[in-house]
């Protein structure tokens, strides 16, 4: 109680007046006086664009939503729809809940100027907002002002039936003081508003009966992340020129968060070296260290990071391993705490990856950061977690647990429990890496584990024989008596038949493993028992029972396929696609093939991993053989190919150490650019040489190229030329193949009008029973139909059209119309409509052609081939000379002049000298 000294002035009549001093008194406080209440401005304009705001029309369904939802003005005039009313599926507000950084203010900012172009009415409410304010506080404000324009605001009235949109930031903020304020806002809105909220957490209070009824719509966190397209428009927008390497890395790393994409983009702009800095970008960078330690990591309770410091050794945290890296019982507690979906870190229900995910930025900084502050304690958590998973025979993380824990010995040791398996399902990337690792490429370590893993990596091709072989020697392990043998036993003697060559070597290789799979005692392991099957099918092949071999692959490829051994029904695959092939089985070959390209269509590039790069280290040979088996049915579909990862397999085999996989990709690179080269002089020299020295080898790729190779040489070297690229077909594939019948039928075309032309080729493409590819049949019935439609027999050329259609629709195989100088196509362009119900794939093969069915260009003749002498007269058509200055250069007539030069201008589609001589240039004949 405060006391008070109150001076008295007493007045007494008749007397003078005096001051008297009074006691204290002791009074009440005096209550403070309340001013009006001031609330503060809540509106303001909408955001500036930012550096990273892009159009993003697969944001805008919610938006869309939203409008489409509207109350129309006529019932909120009629007074049908009240403020606090919400109609069952009427969407009155769009949430965004996203961890800091996910670009929530970048998108509601575009969205409402998006609004605003298009005429609408928009408020921006101030952020963040005080959760002292009512939402009537909120609705008074909103209805005396109306957004009319960027950055312009006016007076309007809430309530006059036009649609007003109203944006909310950092909802959170105000909700955390007054929690259910979102669903007062909502239910008290007046009649036409329209809310777009958005906030780190989302509400818990007060708005599940929103949701339920369909009056608040949520935006899920991932889908504000960026993906490939709007990342690489927005590194354009910033003159910033991405790979497809850099933007599948960058992705990666950041899984398309926001922040992190703003923070790298001006590094790369100023980088002399980007693509390093995108290799090396991740959480750990100091910029997005810097963010998430004062955005994400200071609003965590005390002890929370330390938690999180241990137990963020991989993705995907289950709680008991939680528990058995942390050593804490509430390690759960801990990560459900910080989990929600405006964090870093969200709850995964499903049951394989049953746990808390951690965002990759945030996984990356507190690895990092683990490491810094105590190095022992993090290789332990590690180590930890590989054994965890290695006692749930989760051979993946268990190994991967054992890279990060960076421990040779560990590695070693898991490499021994889980490598093979690893191999063997198709998974192989971690076992290249854990190959990579400077302990494991010491071939002198004395790992017997990293050597069996580098040579069945190579089975059963072995590009570097000798150091197979020496590998080998060292892995030489006697079969143990009485006790049986292991599963690595088997391996390596599954190994040394693979690498047998004469025929008692391969005698002895598989008596060795026949022995090692039967001997009494061993366990059985299907995928190891698998790959002994395989190399016991590769030895009965080298020992010429055929039929034998088939069947054992045969049954390989579906047990593996059914069982998920992935990269041992590749292998397997390739062998007996190879095996059917040779016997002259085109079907089962292509069938095997479309097999091997649906295992792989969904898969990464095969040669995208860390072994291509190192030298010594295996590539993953087999997903590699399917991979560009896969290219190959595409580049015959007339679809897209990937050149880059080609190009990648040619370049880590220079000296074409493993012709398998070396020459089918680099025929398949010349065949592309031939196909887009108008001057091919180069390509027709790439497949010279490579055919030529490896076609022995590779018939499979001879019979790919053979046609175009023949079609090239004719038109670029003459006649003489081309008939020799048939004899070396002929000495490879066999002088019965279809390949060689069909190219003996282009060479020495039948004269016209001659009885029974074409007969040796129609026999032969009926029997089809030596024939290497599918598509070689089909290009058969296209010739035969040109036969027939040269010697005017138009019903027969009709009817072996339609067969090459049918044929080619089933085994998808386009560009074989576009062969043999366009004979297909020009067949096809005549008889368009009148093909029944192949008319469609016509049309599809007429498109990839260029050409259009109101076309009426004549057939050309199969080859547009040139003799030597009209060869010789076509270099003197550049020069300005006249028919007797060539005559006499040549010491022929002029009347044979000017017959070589009809014949010339007629195979080369020319009118006059001029256009031979530009169609001449554009197919590098001068």
């Amino acid at each position: 109680m405060t006391v008070h000294r109150v001076p008295a002035q007493i007045g007494l009549p008749g007397t003078e007046q005096s001051s008297v001093a009074l006691p204290p008194v002791a009074l009440p406080p005096v209550p403070p006086v309340t001013p009006p209440a001031v609330l503060p401005v809540l509106i303001a304009d909408v955001p500036a664009p930012s550096a990273m705001e892009l159009e993003r029309p697969r944001l805008h369904d919610a938006l869309h939503r939203l409008s489409d939802g509207e109350v129309r003005a006529g019932e909120v005039r009629a007074g049908e729809v009240r403020a606090g009313e919400v109609r069952a599926s009427e969407v009155r507000c769009v949430g965004l809940w996203a961890a800091a950084g996910s670009g929530k203010t970048t998108l509601l900012a575009a969205w409402a100027r998006r609004l605003q172009r298009a005429g609408e009415p928009v408020t921006w409410v101030r952020a963040p907002m005080s959760g002292q304010v009512r939402p009537a506080d909120v609705w008074r404000q909103v209805g005396e002002v109306r957004q009319v324009g960027e950055g312009a605001l006016a007076s309007g009235v809430s309530g006059d039936g036009v649609t007003r949109y109203v944006f909310i930031d950092e909802l959170d903020r105000a909700e955390a003081d007054r929690p259910g304020l979102l669903g007062e806002l909502v239910r008290s809105a007046p009649g036409g508003i329209r809310l777009v909220v958005a906030g780190r957490t989302s509400p818990g209070v007060g708005v599940t009966r929103l949701r339920a009824a369909g009056a608040l719509v949520d935006v899920p966190p991932a889908d504000l992340a960026f993906d490939r397209t709007e990342l690489t428009a927005l590194a354009a927008r910033q003159r910033v020129l991405l790979t497809e390497e850099e933007t599948t890395i960058l992705l990666q790393r950041t899984a398309g968060w926001v922040t992190g994409l703003a923070l790298i983009l001006p590094f790369l702009r100023g980088s002399d070296d980007p693509a390093r800095l995108v290799r090396d970008f991740d959480g750990d960078h100091p910029a997005v260290s810097g963010f998430l330690r004062s955005e994400v990591i200071a609003g965590w309770a005390d002890g929370d990071e330390t938690t999180l410091l241990r137990a963020a050794v991989t993705a995907v945290i289950p709680v008991d391993l939680a528990v058995a890296v942390t050593k804490r019982a509430d390690a759960g507690a801990v990560l459900d705490r910080l989990a929600g979906p405006g964090a870093l870190i969200v709850r995964e229900s499903r049951v394989e990856t049953a746990g808390y995910r951690i965002h990759p930025v945030l996984l990356a900084h507190l690895q990092a950061e683990a490491w810094r502050r105590d190095a022992v304690a993090a290789a332990a958590a590690h180590e930890t977690a590989a054994r965890w998973f290695e006692r749930r025979s989760d051979g993946t993380d268990a190994l991967e647990q054992a890279l990060a824990a960076r421990s040779p010995g560990l590695v070693d040791e898991m490499l021994d429990t889980v490598g093979v398996d690893l191999v063997l399902r198709g998974t192989p990337d971690l076992v290249l890496r854990a190959l990579a690792e400077p302990a494991a490429l010491a071939e002198n370590s004395g790992s017997p584990v990293a050597a069996t893993l580098r040579l069945l990596l190579d089975a059963p091709y072995f590009p570097d024989r000798g150091r197979a072989g020496h590998l080998l020697a060292g892995l030489t392990a006697p079969l143990p008596t009485g006790a049986g043998t292991d599963a690595r036993a088997v391996v390596i003697e599954a190994l040394t038949a693979f690498s047998a060559v004469t025929s008692d070597e391969i005698r002895n290789g598989l008596a060795g493993l026949l022995a090692a799979r039967n001997a009494p005692g061993r366990r059985a392991d299907l995928g190891v028992d698998l790959l002994a099957a395989t190399a016991e099918a590769w030895c009965r092949a080298g020992l010429g029972e055929a039929a034998q071999a088939e069947a054992g692959l045969r049954m390989v490829t579906v047990a593996a396929r059914n069982a998920g051994y992935t990269w041992l029904f590749l292998l397997a695959g390739d062998l007996a696609a190879t095996a059917a092939a040779r016997r002259g089985d085109w079907a089962r070959a292509g069938l095997i093939d479309d097999q091997l390209a649906l295992a792989t269509d969904a898969q990464a590039h095969p040669a995208s991993g860390a072994g291509t790069s190192v030298p010594g280290v295996p590539v993953d040979r087999a997903a590699a053989r399917a991979w560009v088996a896969l290219q190959i049915r595409r580049y015959e579909r007339c679809e897209p190919i990937d050149p880059s990862v080609l190009e990648r397999l040619v370049r880590a085999d220079p000296m074409v150490a493993d012709s398998g996989l070396t020459v089918p990709a680099q025929a398949l690179l010349a065949l592309s650019a031939l196909a887009a080269d108008p001057r091919p002089r180069s390509e027709l020299e790439s497949l010279n040489r490579l055919l030529r020295e490896n076609a022995v080898a590779q018939p499979r790729v001879l019979s790919l190229c053979c046609i175009p190779w023949f079609d090239l040489t004719g038109a670029l070297d003459g006649r003489t030329e081309a008939r020799r690229v048939t004899h070396l077909v002929e000495a490879v594939l066999g002088a019965d193949s279809l390949e060689v019948v069909l190219l003996r039928s282009i060479a020495y075309p039948p004269a016209r009008g001659r009885h029974g032309a074409g007969g040796a080729l129609e026999a032969a493409a009926t029997l089809a029973s030596r024939c290497w590819r599918g598509s070689t049949l089909v290009s058969a019935w296209i010739v035969l139909a040109g036969i027939a439609e040269e010697n005017a027999r138009p019903a027969e050329a009709d009817a072996r059209l339609v067969r090459a259609l049918r044929l080619a629709e089933q085994l998808r195989v386009e560009r074989v119309f576009l062969a043999a100088g366009g004979l297909g196509v020009a067949l096809l362009v005549a008889r368009i409509g009148r093909l029944g119900d192949l008319d469609g794939f016509a049309s599809r093969i007429l498109t990839l052609a260029g050409r259009s069915p109101g076309e009426t260009r004549p057939a050309q003749a199969p080859v547009a081939q040139l003799t030597e002498r009209e060869r010789e007269l076509l270099r003197e058509l550049p020069f300005h000379q006249s028919v007797a200055d060539i005559a006499r250069k040549h010491n022929v007539s002029p009347n044979t002049v000017k017959t070589h030069l009809r014949n010339i201008y007629q195979k080369l589609d020319a009118t006059d000298r001029a256009r031979a001589v530009v169609i001449a240039h554009e197919r590098g004949l001068l």
